[in-house]
C-alpha cells in the first residue's frame, strides 16, 4: 500500500517547492491550481486553497488531528538544512526521540503545518 496526502496552502507553489527540495520528491504533474509530487513509495498534492479558507498567518498548526510521517534515509540534520533553507524547521536536537528503531522528530513547513521525520537508528 502507498501513501497519498492532499494539502491546501494560500501558497501552493511555495508551499510545494518546500516538500520537492526538502524529502526529494519529484514532480509528476501540476496546473494552475495543484501540483502532485511523488516518489514510489508516497504522492502529496498540494492544492491552492480557495481565499475564504487561506491562513496566511505562517505560525505553526499545533492543534490538528493529523501530523505527516515521513520516513527518511538521510540524516536528520541535512533535512533540519533543508528545511531552513525554504522557510520551515526541525525541532532541536534535544527535542528528538527514539520510537520503534528510528529517531523521530517534529518539524513544521513554511505555510506552519506540522509533520514528523523518523530515520532508522543503527542496527546491533
Amino acid at each position: 500500500m502507498n501513501l497519498g496526502l492532499v494539502l491546501y496552502s494560500h501558497n501552493f507553489k511555495r508551499l510545494a517547492k518546500f516538500y520537492k527540495f526538502v524529502f526529494r520528491l519529484a514532480i509528476a504533474d501540476q496546473n494552475d491550481g495543484h501540483i502532485r509530487l511523488a516518489n514510489d513509495q508516497m504522492e502529496l498534492v498540494i492544492l491552492q486553497a480557495p481565499r475564504r479558507f487561506q491562513d496566511i498567518s505562517g505560525t505553526q498548526r499545533i492543534n490538528v488531528a493529523i501530523k505527516p510521517v515521513f520516513f527518511i534515509n538521510v540524516p536528520l540534520e541535512r533535512v533540519r538544512a533543508r528545511a531552513l533553507k525554504r522557510g520551515g524547521s526541525l525541532n532541536a536536537v534535544t527535542a528528538e526521540w527514539q520510537f520503534q528503531s528510528h529517531t523521530v522528530c517534529d518539524g513544521h513547513d513554511c505555510d506552519g503545518n506540522i509533520f514528523q521525520v523518523r530515520f532508522p537508528l543503527p542496527e546491533d
